[in-house]
């Protein structure tokens, strides 16, 4: 109970500073009072700054071979990446598939002509599906529940 009566009596302090340091720019906006103006507050303060992705993305275009995972029904087709994270990817495909549907992938990157291919596995649901009208196709975002890791070699999803 101390602590929280400390913690108390600081914030009334701080906020009773807070207010006599604020108290020009409130008679600026035409305020004697501070409490009756709050409203007004609210018209000069700033928006938010956008809020940061978790993780940073890619701009990397590679074959995708994805497989949609139903209730009775498997579907497997292929893709392009546009970017991809740790714990996601945005994919895009011919092929539609809805919000919510659990998906498992292989991202495949050719180094060179020369080596074997890297494959990249990842599981996860589609979080936003957007069509793309002029090209006939859908971008397709999927969140991961794992990171997204390098595989050996490439199973059949």
């Amino acid at each position: 109970m101390y602590q929280t009566t400390s913690w108390l009596a600081l914030l009334g302090t701080g906020f009773r500073a807070l207010l006599n340091r604020a108290q020009p720019l409130l008679a600026s906006l035409g305020c004697r009072n501070a409490l009756p103006c709050m409203d007004n507050v609210k018209e000069i303060a700033r928006p938010a700054p956008p809020q940061e992705r978790k993780y940073r993305r890619f701009s990397l275009q590679y074959p995708v071979r994805v497989k949609v995972h139903s209730a009775d029904l498997m579907v497997e087709f292929e893709a392009v990446s546009k970017n991809i994270s740790i714990c996601g990817l945005l994919l895009e495909s011919a092929s539609m598939i809805p919000q919510q549907t659990p998906v498992s992938f292989v991202v495949t990157v050719n180094v060179n002509e020369l080596g074997r291919p890297i494959h990249f596995a990842g599981e996860g649901t589609v979080v936003r599906v957007d069509p793309k009208e002029a090209e006939e196709v859908f971008a397709i975002a999927v969140e991961c529940q794992r990171p997204i890791a390098q595989i050996d070699h490439r199973p059949h999803c």
